[in-house]
């Protein structure tokens, strides 16, 4: 149920679901099945841009899986350990986290996690203006999602290359990538939410013929586009004083304390003018828990009222 709740953005309730299964393992002593919980306590830590608390439980887990000489567990550790360091700008660290994890999943064949884990370095690569390394890291990793047919994986990591293609100036194989993921029923809700606030933000700097003209590939041909792109040489050496091109944004990356998934929710339905018994109504809770989510989105967007909220959440991006 936490995986699930992770997996469609709802990360509060992931955090008590994890949480509940953590209570159990430890009253029944399964240490083993205890770091896969911790693995998800930490996942949805993350996605609500806790870190130091993502960090120590993807530490524990780990430590859990050192103990039982389980090199998946580890290994799946310390990806999500690199993720934890890309969002805290630590890239070096991130790097060597990732190379660590991919040297593990190879001693053991495991390819989904071999794809992980070249992911991580790619993004790691990117953030470090390494690009040439980047494009050889996505390629590897879209390569074997595709090969082993591991769909949500091989569109998350379209998603980022995408992202990567807008910034080295190939906008329109960027633009059909984004699309595809966009409108994919596979595609997991955080990857959707990343593509959603990148798509708005290319709308205003493209043409809209282009968004007009471009349509979303099929996912085969989506994995060609993205390797063909891959493997063309950079138009011209990189300047090395020039800024790296940015990894995808988390949703409200310029906010302090970024908006959960469901106050995402909540504020779209403020956006369409629902009064909070609509909404209430439409998200099957109470009112009072949509009110709570309104003093939050309130707190968080710095504003008093529904109206600045509106405002303010234009201003970031978040609505249209």
């Amino acid at each position: 149920m936490a995986n699930l709740a992770n997996a469609q953005g709802r990360y509060d309730q992931a955090l008590d679901q994890a949480q509940a299964a953590c209570d159990t393992c430890r009253q029944t002593g399964d240490r083993w099945f205890l770091a896969y919980c911790l693995i998800e306590m930490g996942q949805a830590a993350r996605a609500l841009a806790d870190y130091p608390a993502a960090q120590r439980h993807f530490e524990a887990s780990y430590d859990l899986r050192e103990q039982f000489a389980d090199l998946e567990g580890m290994a799946l550790a310390l990806s999500n350990l690199g993720e934890v360091a890309l969002n805290r700008q630590q890239y070096a660290t991130a790097h060597d986290l990732f190379a660590q994890s991919a040297t593990l999943y190879r001693q053991i064949n495991d390819q989904g996690g071999l794809a992980a884990a070249s992911h991580g370095l790619a993004k790691a690569a990117v953030a470090r203006g390494e690009y040439q390394t980047a494009q050889q890291q996505f390629s590897r990793a879209i390569g074997i999602a595709a090969a082993i047919q591991f769909t949500t994986q091989l569109l998350t990591i379209l998603a980022t290359t995408g992202y990567f293609l807008q910034q080295i100036g190939r906008i329109e194989a960027a633009l059909s990538l984004l699309l595809l993921v966009r409108d994919h029923p596979a595609a997991n809700q955080a990857t959707k939410t990343a593509v959603q606030q990148q798509l708005r933000q290319l709308r205003t700097a493209v043409s809209p013929a282009l968004f007009a003209m471009t349509g979303a590939p099929d996912l085969a041909a989506a994995v060609t586009l993205a390797q063909t792109e891959l493997g063309n040489p950079l138009a011209a050496a990189p300047d090395p004083s020039a800024p790296a091109p940015q990894l995808p944004p988390a949703p409200d990356a310029d906010l302090p304390d970024p908006l959960t998934e469901r106050e995402l929710e909540v504020l779209q339905l403020l956006a369409q003018g629902l009064t909070n018994r609509e909404i209430a109504g439409r998200l099957t809770v109470v009112l009072g828990t949509v009110k709570a989510h309104n003093h939050h989105i309130f707190s968080k967007l710095g504003a008093s009222n529904r109206v600045q909220a509106l405002a303010r959440a234009r201003e970031l991006g978040l609505i249209s």
